[in-house]
């Protein structure tokens, strides 16, 4: 039996239930937190609008950046923002992330856990 306090479509299980990507309440949840917090920043892997990240770009394009087919640079420049007080949110597909930056979350991210200056950083991954 589902949990009755949890906030759940009421159609759930019916056959005519909307289904939405979990890419686009990644986007939605990513451009409601900017909207409330102004040290959130989105870091995208050329997945812009792949991962819904353009909802975020669009509204504050100050705060994003795009760093392209660059996984490992896409993690260490995320450790850096968060070392620094921001927030930052990453985004990339399964297979790329944390594949390709394994080394650079693990020198980069996790070392600096036990760190001063340690803020959450979020990821989104996909299988593509």
């Amino acid at each position: 039996m589902l949990n009755p306090k949890l906030k759940l479509n009421p159609k759930i299980f019916n056959s005519d239930v909307e289904q939405i990507p979990i890419r686009k309440g990644f986007g939605q949840g990513l451009l409601q937190a900017g909207e409330t917090d102004n040290n959130v920043v989105g870091l995208c892997a050329d997945l812009t609008e792949s991962t819904q990240m353009n909802l975020f770009a669009d509204k504050f394009p100050e705060r994003f950046v795009q760093v392209g087919v660059a996984e490992q640079n896409l993690a260490t420049i995320a450790s850096g923002m968060a070392a620094m007080g921001k927030i930052p949110f990453c985004s990339s597909y399964a297979m790329f992330s944390p594949g390709r930056n394994w080394e650079q979350i693990r020198t980069t991210i996790l070392s600096a856990l036990t760190g001063e200056h340690t803020k959450p950083w979020k990821t989104l991954l996909s299988c593509g």
